[in-house]
């Protein structure tokens, strides 16, 4: 399985996706950030991820 490194803004200045918070926690507003492009979810690795990436995706999941 191939990871491939996404920035947030640039996805979302060219495509509409989908964001969603994954991994083991069972609180709602944290996990793993990740996309759906091309019909797969995909991790947002944290190279380049600063606050106003954090919070166009917190706007996204509905806590912004």
């Amino acid at each position: 399985m191939q990871t491939a490194c996404v920035d947030l803004l640039s996805l979302l200045v060219v495509f509409v996706v989908s964001v969603r918070l994954a991994g083991e926690s069972r609180l709602s507003y944290a996990g793993r950030l990740e996309v759906y492009f091309d019909c797969v979810w995909g991790t947002v690795c944290d190279d380049y991820f600063d606050n106003f990436d954090a919070e166009v995706a917190c706007f996204m999941l509905g806590f912004g």
